[in-house]
């Protein structure tokens, strides 16, 4: 038997007592640790939301800068937005100097770098974004044609397009016969479709784009010539191409297989066609509210809109105005008349306002800053469709922009002498030949004659409905004679950006409407410089990110 030293039970204690505290301080260690983790793991889960929040201010500034800059107005230096319930605030500052930057194709972009600082505090936990984003303003008439929402090109005959070609919807081609863009600049925000968006109904005819860089066309492939070597579509080759996998092993590199839309596209035609599939993004555009004669400030004040406030020449009624004196006594008898006419597409008769561009150069009120800004009193709407119209416009004293929140009718060749920077601002733009006499009514379609017109236009359309043709760009100027076989000359620039809000009749063809002319548009390669571009012509408005960092 073993004999206990006198002294060894207080050892054990000592050491069961150590024991104690070493197991004591591992458990509040564990504790502290464990609890150190949860707060961490809290605090982390805080400064994600937190940066959430941040970002998102700095997302909601950059739409609200776009916006600014489109519409004409400053950027605001400080903003703020409701976030999932909560305030964020952001500052806007402009830094650096601006630039002017041009693309292959000649098309200038002012390029103004801003600072967007978005500082968000979460529960305690601060998060801070700071980009720096470069903002480029694209005068909109350096296109050939920009929709803001869907655009269609879906003519009957021969149709050759120059020119830039965007669009922030969705794009959708096709043709009875043969319809050719002459362009290495194909854009659509959505996606493009070889159909009808109308009744998604496949035209049969070709489609050829220039390749970027080259002077060769590429055809869209219709149904038909992909089913010619046993390749199944929807319609095509457009957006919904997925691809053709023969042997199903998950490429597209074997004989007689195609690559998707986003690959392939870019390998037929080297950069010319870019969709949102391939990572487009919206480009901001002028709303309606730029040409109505009054708005509300952010006060509720009703004050003048961008272009009343900024014309050189203000016609109201039968009144004119230069500033806020009335010159109309001063004007040569016939300047500005009344007229009425009959509108088939909208089937009744509107009175115009008429502005003879002849009497006006000779009566030393031609506007000094190249804009009119007309409109009618309170008798304009969409049940009473009244208007503009611009007669005697074959020579132009100056460089002419005329803007007008209701239906604008262009009479007879404009800006065909001597030709200036011109443009036509409108809620809906008409055409009427040289041979207009006023003579249409219900069930009688005069014939046309050879017109020439050398301006853009900025104008309003209606909307595709399922079963219902906006009649595409084909017909975004409206036409109201006979034009079989007649030639209507438009150099310009085509831009759609808004709805119609007076001119709102449904397309039609036919009847007592309109043939179609034989279409010979082209876009006016001297808005490539700027000096050439119309007065006051609008911009189009990117935002690219540069740089950010977050805190």
């Amino acid at each position: 038997m073993r004999r206990v030293r006198k002294n060894e039970g207080g050892y054990v204690l000592i050491m069961a007592l150590i024991l104690m505290v070493v197991v004591a301080g591992y458990s509040i260690t564990l504790h502290a640790v464990a609890t150190a983790g949860i707060r961490s793991s809290e605090f982390n889960a805080r400064k994600v939301v937190a940066n959430y929040l941040a970002e998102g201010g700095v997302e909601a500034a950059q739409k609200e800068m776009q916006r600014a800059l489109a519409d004409y107005e400053c950027v605001p230096q400080e903003c703020s937005f409701d976030i999932d319930g909560r305030i964020i605030y952001v500052t806007i500052e402009q830094v650096g100097t601006p630039r002017t930057e041009e693309d292959a194709q000649g098309v200038r972009t002012v390029i103004q770098p801003y600072l967007i600082i978005s500082t968000v505090t979460y529960e305690g936990t601060v998060s801070s974004v700071e980009r720096v984003v470069d903002a480029g303003l694209t005068p909109v008439f350096q296109f050939a044609v920009f929709y803001n929402s869907d655009l269609e090109i879906l003519p009957g005959p021969d149709f050759t397009l120059t020119g830039r070609v965007h669009t922030n919807g969705d794009l959708y081609l096709g043709s009875h016969s043969t319809l050719t863009i002459d362009s290495d600049y194909l854009r659509a925000v959505g996606s493009l479709y070889l159909r009808r968006k109308n009744d998604g109904s496949l035209m049969g005819g070709d489609v050829n784009v220039r390749v970027k860089g080259d002077d060769d066309f590429c055809e869209l492939e219709q149904q038909d010539d992909l089913l010619d070597y046993g390749v199944p579509s929807i319609s095509g080759f457009d957006s919904d191409f997925c691809g053709h996998d023969v042997n199903g092993d998950g490429d597209t590199n074997d004989p007689g297989e195609l690559a998707a839309w986003v690959m392939r596209s870019q390998d037929l035609w080297n950069g010319t066609i870019k969709t949102g599939e391939h990572g487009l993004k919206e480009v901001v555009t002028p709303s309606i509210q730029t040409i109505k004669p009054w708005v509300e400030d952010d006060q509720g004040n009703e004050v003048k809109g961008f272009y009343h406030a900024n014309a050189g020449l203000i016609i109201r009624g039968e009144m004119v105005y230069v500033g806020d004196n009335n010159v109309t006594g001063h004007l040569p008898s016939g300047t500005i008349s009344q007229k009425l006419m009959y509108d088939a597409r909208e089937g009744k008769d509107v009175h115009v306002t008429e502005i003879d561009i002849v009497k006006l150069n000779q009566s030393g009120y031609f506007p000094a800053n190249g804009l009119i800004y007309a409109y009618r009193l309170s008798d304009t709407s969409s049940e009473h469709p009244n208007g503009i119209r611009l007669t005697n416009g074959s020579e132009l004293l100056g460089p002419l922009t005329v803007v007008s929140p209701h239906p604008v009718y262009v009479w007879g060749d404009y800006n065909n002498t001597n030709k200036k920077s011109a443009a036509v601002i409108t809620d809906a733009l008409n055409i009427l030949s040289n041979a207009w006499d006023d003579s249409k009514g219900p069930g009688n379609l005069p014939s046309a004659s050879e017109t020439t017109i050398n301006a853009a236009f900025l104008t309003g359309n209606q909307e595709t409905q399922p079963g219902s043709y906006n009649g595409g760009l084909e017909n975004l100027p409206r036409f109201h004679e006979n034009w079989s076989g007649v030639s209507c000359n438009i150099r310009g620039s085509f831009v759609n950006t808004f709805l119609s809000e007076i001119g709102q009749g449904s397309w039609g063809c036919g009847n007592d409407v309109y043939s179609p002319p034989i279409r010979n548009w082209d876009y006016d390669l001297d808005f490539n410089d700027f000096n050439n571009l119309p007065p006051f012509t609008p911009y189009v408005v990117t935002i690219t990110r540069v740089v950010q960092t977050n805190n």
